[in-house]
């Protein structure tokens, strides 16, 4: 992998097997080249560790790391007031399909539907949407004792889109997954910040956008035992917050 030549490429792939599932990293290097910015190169800096095979597979495989994609908001009779408060507050926009992401929305809702709807849909959006670079990026913490991997990596309005795609909605309770990829980012790449991330959840209807910062919000909604406090603690600490 380090003797190829990116300038000559077009979308880079590599495969991982994690836990027995296989997933595949890709990187449009076309999409990637035509943006411009210091974070544009930040994230063109990480994603090339990814291509060099720069990435702890054991770490995927040890059962004492967590996964991102366990920590859910349980259902709760008072969550359109705590989505209306954090709208208040300016902590989450819940109208980004009628802006940034309409083209995106629609574009995906016209697609024929498919057994594999996820892969479909990063696959289509990375070679159609100019502003997509990446899709399944391997994230990780020896510190913060997590992994995951992150549908899709768009670049606008010079920050980090952190995007994952959930087609039956119900974007609340998987938020505090889509906030933790961003401390994971910042955690095992360092040239992104978190400060230069902006989560996003969508699918066909409808995207919210919301900071990574929003998961100390999150946190107290979340059943006892959850690793979120423990992932902000651990945070805090290598940050000095």
């Amino acid at each position: 992998m380090s003797g190829w030549n990116l300038e000559k490429r077009v979308i880079v792939r590599r495969s991982f097997r994690h836990s027995g599932i296989r997933y595949l990293f890709q990187w449009n290097l076309r999409n990637h080249r035509r943006l411009s910015g210091r974070v544009s190169k930040d994230l063109w800096h990480a994603l090339s560790t990814v291509v060099r095979g720069k990435v702890p597979l054991n770490v995927f495989e040890d059962e004492n790391y967590g996964r991102a994609s366990s920590m859910r908001v349980p259902a709760r009779s008072s969550d359109d007031w705590f989505v209306d408060d954090l709208v208040r507050r300016g902590l989450l926009d819940i109208d980004l399909g009628s802006g940034d992401y309409c083209g995106i929305c629609d574009g995906i809702s016209c697609l024929r539907k498919v057994k594999n709807r996820h892969l479909q849909v990063q696959d289509y959006l990375l070679k159609n949407d100019p502003g997509m670079v990446a899709m399944e990026i391997p994230v990780w913490s020896g510190f913060l004792r997590l992994t995951g991997h992150v549908d899709l990596v768009r670049i606008s309005d010079g920050h980090v889109d952190v995007i994952d795609y959930k087609p039956e909605g119900r974007f609340l309770r998987s938020m505090p997954q889509v906030a933790v990829y961003s401390y994971l980012l910042d955690s095992c790449y360092p040239t992104l910040r978190l400060e230069d991330m902006r989560c996003v959840s969508f699918n066909e209807k409808e995207a919210w956008a919301y900071s990574p910062q929003v998961l100390r919000d999150l946190s107290p909604r979340l059943d006892s035992g959850n690793l979120v406090q423990c992932v902000l603690d651990r945070y805090d600490m290598i940050r000095g917050g």
